[in-house]
């Protein structure tokens, strides 16, 4: 009870401040305007000498006023009709004890006076009864405050049309003013949800015990206090000869001209009366509440029906008063989920039934939520890494460094029905904690339908995040869209990707009391312009939307804005946070391969204040290397024999279903939920595939070939690498370097190194000294030999030194947090009037001839089986013409994305090598150790 008093007392603790100082205000006016006038003070006192005395008692006068008011209020928080006569004769006795204690204060402790003495005693009096009067009226609860004399005069004066009215519109007719059925839940499915429970009646109907929802319109609330509605209803069974019932009694306050509560009853037949008996989903995001500084502004209700009653939908809807935005309705089979949207936390959940038309079964009252209290001010920067398989979130601000960040959830389960969390994942939010989650966001998106909400901009409108949190989150991957990347055509659907990621992330910077944010983020050099202009607007309408979720001021909203100095080519972030790992060594001459999985970003830098000398994005990647093998035909069926585990072998068998359809019918579709699929697996499985891979490499022949074909694929990099930095060399660009420092591989790519390595890549093993003279290899064709003799000796090129990142995916996120323009000497702005730089391969350097081109790539073939032979006792032999044919067309073909014809001719092989693994395995040759040692000595 002491709780309860001080909750409510609290509330209008200000209004009582106010009230008090205005009362105090006009007794010191009166008193000077009319006691100074008709006291006179006995002798030894002055008249302001008396005057002080009477302002002090008057403020001890207003403070006695308060203490008994609230004493009348405590005593009236256990109100109950039955006692209703008794609360007028308590106010009344409350009203004669302040009116003589403070007579009596009055009289002992006012001066003597010789005239106006009594006059000045009933004044000093007044003002504490009347401060007990008015704070009856105006502050007590409801019901009370109709036992008050003449209150409902003043309450007409002061408020105009008050609650009476309002009132008596409600309850015209008992339909309007009830719900249209009343709704019972059993203990077993109450306990599911997070709701006000212990405030609802429990009632007994037909030998079970059920909490019964507040059986009125939710428009109630805008007249009385929701929290307080236990206090005004009451249920009775009623046994009436022909029918059975339960009635509702609900006691309205101010329901007549003398505001006095007045009982409202309805009876609930038989018809009338539903049990739910399943509990559904209800969700709310997110799931606190901003004070202070600022304000959070937009709320997401997810709601997804477990049952039908009697062939009738139910449903929950959230009652905003201001209105209520739908975002999307989604039918799944039988089951109904609905996203809508509010601008403030729904206290009160709306429980439905779709008859014929939408009918009230009551509702329920939610928990309060979580308040952050935003005391000072705080910045805070996220930078983002969209990747083909994965994004990167990185958050630093005031008070914290550069981490990698997974946003939380934030999500308030309200109602956990049946495989809740698996709903809310695929549907809306996945409601795991952040602890519990990696840094690992899957880039994949969930489209609810094709029915495009493309006029307006909000979460939720068009599909939601694909969390994946472990391989048993896969599910069917039904309308699962992956690479969205590179999906240009569906720019609503990576807007929708990047709205709600960056929307949950300003929920955790909101959280930890953040007050503006500035987002970075990087592109891939691939794109072309166009497509580059398409993803800035994406960004644009990122911040655009970001803004609304907080305020409603601007003074009371998070500010978000681009920080455009800071919006870079993928491969200069990469280079950047080499750079700083590295310790400035970029400056000594190097080169980073940023292998994602849809492109690879490859950055030249050299310089005392290090400078871009060469930069491009090729569409050559993990998944070019290792998707596009293993979907073709039953190619898959190898990772069998490297997972082990029955988690693991099951989904593989996925995958084989996947890709033998795949085969049949090449639907974007069933690619997609391959993709996302073997990524998972990728990422999950790791540690077992590389554990096994180094045990099976030796004895399978599929196993053997896949890693053939990656080394394959990572030596044509090396060697192109190689090949543009010979004729950069042979150009001139770096006539001051005395060293070439390194090769530094990042990106999720970097793990098939550890693939090709079979198991751990390190510079001991022999991809390593494959890679490392394939990228020589390069360099010498194209500088030319005489000039690659003078690089041998000048740059010390006999030493490559290759690094694989150890945060592999990060490094870009990461190196966006790098201060660019100082640290690596860039003099540049991105903006939209910017043009982005172009590769150099389509300027001088690389426009050769077509035999030129297929010259390079037949001298990458030569020289790859050459190495391939002495380190790995394999080589690769094209024997069919028909592969050269195709070879070759494949470097003549004008590519509109630019792909550089060497890159077309890798991936044509890369092509050729899936297809033959499908057949017979017959274009890779290998060698046992023995007769290769014999070879070598012959040769």
């Amino acid at each position: 009870m002491a709780v309860m008093f001080w909750e409510y007392y609290g509330k209008r603790l200000k209004y009582r401040v106010v009230l008090a100082v205005v009362l105090a205000s006009i007794a010191v006016i009166l008193g000077k305007l009319v006691l100074q006038e008709i006291v006179v003070p006995n002798f030894g006192v002055t008249v302001r000498q008396w005057l002080y005395s009477y302002y002090l008692l008057t403020a001890v006068s207003i403070v006695s006023g308060a203490v008994f008011a609230a004493v009348w209020l405590k005593y009236g928080l256990s109100y109950s009709n039955l006692k209703a006569r008794r609360y007028l004769v308590i106010f009344i006795c409350g009203a004669v004890t302040v009116t003589i204690v403070n007579m009596v204060l009055a009289a002992v402790f006012l001066p003597s006076f010789l005239e106006g003495g009594i006059v000045a005693i009933l004044f000093t009096a007044f003002w504490g009864l009347c401060f007990y009067y008015l704070d009856a009226v105006f502050f007590a609860l409801p019901p009370l405050r109709g036992f008050v004399p003449e209150s409902g005069v003043l309450l007409a004066k002061v408020y105009g049309r008050f609650a009476a009215d309002k009132l008596d519109v409600l309850r015209e007719g008992e339909q309007e003013f009830f719900s249209d059925y009343l709704l019972l839940v059993p203990p077993g499915v109450a306990v599911k949800g997070d709701f006000k429970w212990e405030a609802l009646y429990t009632v007994e109907w037909n030998g079970s015990q059920y909490k019964a929802l507040y059986p009125l319109k939710p428009e109630i609330s805008k007249y009385l206090p929701v929290d307080e509605l236990q206090k005004y209803i009451f249920f009775t069974n009623v046994k009436e000869p022909g029918y059975d019932g339960l009635k509702v009694v609900v006691s309205i306050p101010y329901a007549d001209g003398r505001f006095k509560p007045q009982l409202v009853s309805k009876l609930f037949t038989t018809g009338r009366i539903k049990v739910m008996t399943q509990a559904p989903v209800a969700a709310v995001w997110p799931d606190f509440a901003l004070q202070g500084l600022r304000r959070w502004n937009r709320y997401y209700f997810y709601y997804e029906s477990a049952e039908k009653l009697q062939f009738h939908q139910f449903y929950l809807r959230p009652y905003w008063p201001e209105g209520t935005d739908f975002l999307r309705e989604i039918y799944i089979g039988q089951e109904h989920c609905e996203v809508s949207s509010g601008t403030q936390y729904p206290e009160i959940i709306t429980c439905m039934i779709d008859m014929d038309e939408p009918m009230h079964c009551g509702f329920l009252v939610t928990e309060k939520p979580r308040l952050v209290n935003v005391g000072y001010y705080k910045n805070g920067t996220f930078s983002v890494d969209f990747g083909t398989v994965n994004t990167t979130v990185c958050f630093a601000s005031d008070t914290e460094s550069v981490k990698t960040c997974q946003p939380g959830s934030r999500v308030k389960l309200l109602w956990q029905g049946d495989k809740a969390q698996e709903k809310l994942r695929q549907n809306f939010i996945s409601p795991a904690s952040g602890s519990g989650l990696e840094a690992w966001i899957l880039s994949s998106f969930h489209i609810y339908n094709e029915d495009l909400c493309q006029n307006k901009n909000d979460l939720f409108k068009d599909g939601n995040i694909f969390y994946v949190n472990g391989l048993d989150d896969l599910g069917s991957l039904q309308n699962v869209l992956s690479e969205l990347k590179w999906q240009h055509e569906n720019t609503v659907y990576r807007q929708g990707f990047l709205n709600q990621l960056c929307a949950q992330c300003l929920a955790e910077a909101a959280a930890s009391g953040i007050t503006e944010l500035s987002w970075r983020y990087s592109y891939p050099k691939a794109f072309t312009k166009a497509e580059w202009v398409r993803y800035g607007e994406i960004w644009k309408n990122v911040i655009s939307l970001l803004n609304t979720l907080t305020g409603p001021g601007e003074d009371q909203a998070i500010r978000c804005s681009l920080d455009r100095e800071h919006v870079v080519a993928e491969s200069i972030a990469l280079a950047a946070y080499c750079d700083k790992e590295e310790r400035g060594a970029l400056g000594k001459g190097s080169i980073c391969m940023d292998i994602g999985g849809g492109s690879t970003d490859i950055v030249f830098w050299y310089g005392s204040e290090p400078d871009i000398t060469w930069q491009d994005s090729l569409k050559f990647a993990g998944h070019h290397i290792i998707r596009d093998y293993l979907i073709y035909g039953h190619n898959c069926l190898l990772l069998k024999e490297l997972c082990v585990s029955e988690t693991l072998q099951k989904q593989v068998e996925e995958l084989h279903k996947l890709a033998c359809l795949v085969s049949s019918n090449n639907n974007r579709q069933l690619v997609n939920a391959f993709t996302i699929r073997l990524d998972a697996l990728l990422k999950y499985g790791a540690e077992e595939l590389l554990r096994n891979l180094s045990m099976q490499a030796a004895k399978s022949l599929q196993v053997k070939h896949f890693r053939s074909t990656v080394t394959f694929g990572l030596s044509g990099l090396f060697f192109y690498c190689g090949l543009i930095f010979g004729r950069l060399c042979k150009a001139g660009h770096y006539q001051k370097l005395h060293k070439f420092h390194l090769v530094y591989v990042g990106g999720n790519g970097s793990r098939l190194l550890d693939f090709a390595a079979a198991g751990n890549f390190n510079d001991d093993a022999a991809l390593y000294k494959l890679l490392a003279q394939i990228f020589r290899d390069g360099v010498k064709t194209g500088a030319g030999g005489e000039c690659f003799k003078e690089l041998l000796e000048a740059m010390e090129l006999q030493t490559i030194r290759i690094i694989k990142s150890s945060a592999p995916k990060e490094e870009i996120a990461a190196g966006l947090f790098c201060d660019l323009s100082s640290e690596l000497g860039l003099k540049f702005a991105i903006d939209e009037t910017v043009e982005l730089l172009q590769p150099l391969w389509r300027d001088e350097l690389l426009v050769d001839e077509q035999d030129e081109n297929q010259g390079n790539f037949r001298q990458f073939m030569e020289y790859y089986n050459e190495l391939a032979l002495k380190f790995l006792q394999e080589k690769l032999h094209l024997r069919d013409p028909g592969n050269i044919v195709m070879i070759e067309e494949a470097m003549t073909v004008t590519d509109k994305s630019g792909t550089p014809p060497f890159i077309a001719a890798l991936l044509e092989v890369m092509t050729i090598l899936a297809r033959d693994a499908d057949k017979s395995w017959k274009n890779w040759i290998y060698f046992e150790a023995k007769s290769h040692k014999r070879h070598s000595e012959q040769r």
